[in-house]
């Protein structure tokens, strides 16, 4: 097996973690695409998981993981 399980889950648990904190800004604009989702959550001021800007792609991987699309027992 490649990688560390126990940090793949640790990372998994963090980034569900994460989402979940921003569930109650994102939910309104889920039917935005994830590009205007991400200048929405830039021009709020709220910063990614990173400390950065928000990306297309990001939000691609919150709104994955707001949705239940990273499973935390299947990380380990």
């Amino acid at each position: 097996m490649l990688g560390n399980a126990a940090l793949a889950k640790a990372n998994a648990e963090e980034a569900r973690a994460f989402a979940e904190t921003l569930r109650g800004v994102v939910a309104p604009l889920l039917g935005l695409s994830s590009r205007k989702i991400a200048a929405e959550l830039n021009a709020r001021g709220i910063k990614s998981v990173t400390g950065g800007e928000w990306r297309s792609s990001t939000v691609v991987r919150l709104v994955n993981c707001l949705q239940g699309e990273i499973n935390v027992a299947e990380a380990a």
